[in-house]
């Protein structure tokens, strides 16, 4: 999905310049020079491929009379994991934005439609609520949910509420437009019924990463990460030994706390972040495309307890949950400290990459730690319910309808909003240095969605993430009294499936 960046970025990104360029110099919707942008970067992105050809999606020509095609979307109580890739009402000169309005209204011109987008009123992470009730009124009213992949799609999906994508009209899935990891990897008996790719970008925002502070690995003289990254040397264990040099208390007051020099930030579910950095899964999938489960085994284990030396070390890793007494305890203590210079590793979502973009810091960016050399790949987790994705509900009734609009918005995304997002919001703005951009190519090449913190089956992935700052974490052994539940919920999961067929 993101690999034709190479081939389009020469004329995508100085159209997209060109864009924000004439919207800043007084457009808004119906503004002359905000349209002929638009027309330039149109134009640019049908000509953008050097030494290739334009990808075209291999739709037949339609006429939808002006329909209305209706998205629902994540609410907005959430600020960093509220939509903004669907639909945007007008030029305002924000790259993001532009570059939906444009995609939409090039795609809507072409086919006569329009999007309308439909914001939840059940929050950010309870989308599943609406198309439940519309789908058991048997109304046909979204068109796509741009839902979460955690208890949006296991709810609706396990009780027949959407349509298998692969089951859809002109879907190409195979396109690389679409996320192939996610494809293969969150699929069940060979039925897909969310996916994720260029239409959107919040997929992007929740891929965990390590954003690090320069400033602290230059006073603290800790090397060149990158130089570890390219001799397959970036480990837990070197995270972890740079993370211990740095933790000092700063004020002298012999109380390590939230105002003191830290190795790395922390949160519960960055204890399977680690895990899924080595390679390890909760889940791993037989020849019938059945989930079986992967975690009885030695590598976990050892990769278990890398992790929980970095994560659940409260002498080097600043952590969230420690720190409830503040109403917003990521923007008034986490994120203070990390533009402050006092974390060395903040181990998070991309989205905290545009957070730092207007502070003073100088930062950059490095993929989850390997568990040790021997390992040949480096693997970057997604955060599966900040991700948005791309399902149907089960009552569309005009399948060829949707599935054209679909196919004809992603295969645009890649040459518009794409490059909006990964060239400009995130290499252009954001990072601070050449050799983050080869990375971020690196860690959107290994994206890691897991069933078994997906569907949580028998609460076995709750349970690991329990053991976060334990005294005596004993993995195996909780491992060893969860199994038997998992494997029970996770098998009446598969009997759903089955009986979808």
């Amino acid at each position: 999905m993101k690999k034709l960046f190479s081939r389009i970025l020469a004329v995508s990104l100085a159209a997209l310049i060109l864009i924000a360029m004439l919207v800043s110099c007084g457009g808004g919707k119906g503004n002359d020079k905000a349209d002929a942008a638009v027309t330039t970067a149109g134009e640019a992105g049908d000509t953008a491929e050097t030494g290739t050809t334009r990808i075209e999606p291999d739709l037949p020509e339609k006429d939808f009379g002006g329909y209305k095609f209706n998205v629902l979307t994540k609410g907005t109580s959430n600020v960093h994991w509220k939509s903004k890739d669907i639909f945007a009402a007008e030029l305002n000169g924000e790259i993001i934005n532009d570059s939906v309005f444009e995609r939409n209204s090039k795609i809507g011109e072409k086919y006569n439609f329009s999007i309308t987008e439909q914001i939840t009123s059940q929050g950010t992470w309870n989308m599943h609520s609406d198309v439940s009730k519309m789908v058991l009124a048997g109304e046909d009213t979204i068109d796509m949910s741009a839902g979460g992949l955690t208890g949006d799609l296991r709810t609706l999906s396990s009780g027949g509420m959407l349509i298998d994508l692969k089951t859809v009209p002109y879907m190409d899935l195979t396109q690389p437009y679409y996320d192939q990891n996610c494809n293969a990897q969150i699929s069940i008996n060979n039925h897909l019924y969310a996916t994720t790719g260029d239409l959107i970008v919040m997929d992007n925002e929740a891929t965990i990463a390590i954003i690090y502070s320069k400033k602290m690995a230059e006073d603290n003289q800790l090397g060149d990460f990158y130089e570890d990254i390219d001799k397959g040397s970036w480990t837990t264990d070197r995270m972890l030994e740079c993370a211990t040099v740095v933790s000092a208390d700063l004020n002298g007051d012999g109380i390590h706390d939230e105002f003191d020099a830290w190795g790395v930030i922390g949160e519960v579910f960055n204890t399977l972040v680690y895990i899924y950095g080595t390679g390890e899964r909760i889940i791993e999938k037989d020849k019938e495309d059945l989930p079986t489960l992967a975690l009885e085994n030695e590598r976990f284990y050892t990769a278990f307890e890398k992790s929980i030396a970095i994560n659940g070390n409260f002498d080097i890793c600043l952590y969230a949950s420690n720190y409830t007494k503040y109403t917003d305890v990521w923007t008034d203590c986490i994120d203070k400290a990390f533009a402050e210079d006092r974390a060395l590793f903040n181990t998070a979502g991309l989205v905290r990459v545009t957070v730092f973009r207007g502070k003073d810091t100088d930062f950059g960016i490095l993929p989850l730690p390997k568990l040790d050399e021997k390992q040949t790949e480096y693997y970057s987790p997604v955060s599966v319910g900040c991700s948005n994705s791309i399902t149907i509900p089960a009552t569309a009734s005009d399948l060829d309808r949707t599935g054209i609009i679909i196919e004809a918005l992603s295969c645009e995304s890649m040459y518009t909003l794409t490059p909006a997002y990964y060239e400009i919001t995130v290499k252009g703005k954001a990072i601070r240095d050449e050799k983050s951009a080869e990375v971020l190519d690196m860690i959107f090449a290994n994206r890691v969605y897991d069933l078994g913190y997906m569907y949580d089956w028998g609460s076995i992935a709750s349970k690991i993430m329990g053991l976060t700052g334990s005294t005596s974490p004993n993995i195996a052994s909780t491992i060893a009294s969860t199994v038997g539940a998992a494997e029970t919920k996770m098998q009446e999961t598969i009997d759903q499936y089955l009986a979808l067929d």
